[in-house]
């Protein structure tokens, strides 16, 4: 028998918790489907791999690549 998981669809919301001022924290809502195993990846800053929802402080202002990998293995 030969099981064939799907291909994971990566998507995430994200949210501003706070107002304009520096340190600036989002909270980030995974909405992936097909996935069970996951990588935050917010720029060079660091790495989460929690499933369901990530808080990211961001100290300085910029922009910021985020990014989210899902994967399912069996």
């Amino acid at each position: 028998t030969v099981n064939i998981s799907p291909v994971p669809q990566a998507d995430f919301a994200y949210l501003k918790q706070d107002t304009c001022a520096l340190p600036s924290n989002y909270l980030f809502t995974n909405l992936s489907t097909g996935g069970d195993f996951f990588t935050w990846t917010f720029d060079s800053l660091g790495n989460d791999i929690q499933k369901d929802s990530s808080s990211f402080i961001f100290n300085n202002n910029g922009n910021y690549q985020v990014s989210l990998v899902a994967q399912n293995f069996v």
